[in-house]
């Protein structure tokens, strides 16, 4: 039953990441935009749009994980996530000097997914770059330092003075949450298949076989699917041990109904046209700065 079910490739996810996404951004501006009273129909509809946003992420970092592993050019592909991150960039500053800063003058995804990818690169090259792997790792936790400072400061009626200094334009929203997350996702086919190489011995071929079959597939999403309840489950557990939860984790847990979409996962990447792969880069960027005009226009 579990085999049959394995529906879903990496095309399908993609397009409910980016649809949930999509939502999610447009309930920032609703909610941020200081366009909408709390309490309004438009802001509840921001705050389901949040709500349903959840789901992105997770699938985001599944799909850098896979594109890590199975890319033949690491580099480059860093290179395009090094692009679009600037891209964006570029269009959050607009938007953070128009009508809308208050509604997208925060961190985004690329520069996790980018330090993420980064990590990884350097971790597994030889010799003394190996050590370079520590930069991006110290990004990481300097990111979530500054949240965690925010936070704390805030529960206190304090101010956190030095993450002042560290706009969250430059930061990963992510940070540390996602890290955990993208590790144990980028991990967990290597890790079932060392212990399908330990159970088949010699035999090569039965091995090899194994690592084409459903069975492979539904070992590596059991995987993925614990490491995404034990990741926000630990979090959202430890919001409630002290006055810090950088990641709203009251809404962050709703990603968990990702679990279904792991286990319907099959492995394979499905449609994937030249012109797709370039379009779902340049949406990012694209879509920001067309929700940004169309709410500019509106209320202007």
């Amino acid at each position: 039953m579990k085999e049959k079910a394995q529906v879903l490739d990496e095309f399908v996810l993609k397009i409910i990441g980016i649809v949930t996404m999509t939502l999610d951004h447009i309930g920032v501006i609703l909610m941020n935009s200081g366009y909408f009273a709390e309490g309004s129909g438009a802001y509840i509809c921001g705050y389901a749009f949040r709500i349903i946003g959840r789901l992105a992420f997770p699938l985001f970092v599944l799909m850098l994980a896979e594109g890590l592993r199975h890319t033949k050019d690491r580099a480059n592909y860093i290179l395009r996530l090094a692009l679009i991150w600037a891209l964006v960039f570029v269009v959050e500053l607009v938007l953070y000097y128009g009508n809308l800063g208050s509604g997208y003058a925060t961190a985004q995804a690329f520069t996790d997914l980018l330090l993420y990818s980064l990590f990884i690169y350097l971790l597994e090259q030889k010799g003394w770059k190996k050590g370079l792997a520590i930069l991006p790792l110290a990004y990481i936790v300097l990111c979530y330092s500054a949240y965690v400072s925010e936070t704390y400061a805030a529960s206190s009626s304090l101010t956190s003075v030095w993450s002042q200094y560290f706009p969250e334009l430059f930061r990963g929203g992510y940070n540390l949450y996602g890290f955990l997350m993208f590790l144990g996702f980028y991990y967990a086919p290597k890790i079932v298949a060392s212990y399908a190489k330990k159970s088949f011995g010699n035999d090569d071929e039965a091995y090899q076989g194994f690592l084409k079959s459903k069975g492979y597939q539904g070992m590596t999403n059991t995987i993925y699917i614990s490491v995404l309840v034990i990741v926000t489950v630990f979090f959202w557990a430890l919001s409630y041990m002290g006055p810090i939860d950088p990641y709203y984790m009251s809404q962050q847990t709703y990603c968990l109904v990702d679990a279904i979409l792991l286990f319907l996962y099959n492995g394979k990447r499905g449609y994937d046209k030249k012109w797709f792969r370039y379009s779902e880069y340049l949406y990012y960027p694209v879509h920001l700065a067309l929700i940004g005009l169309i709410f500019s226009i509106i209320f202007a």
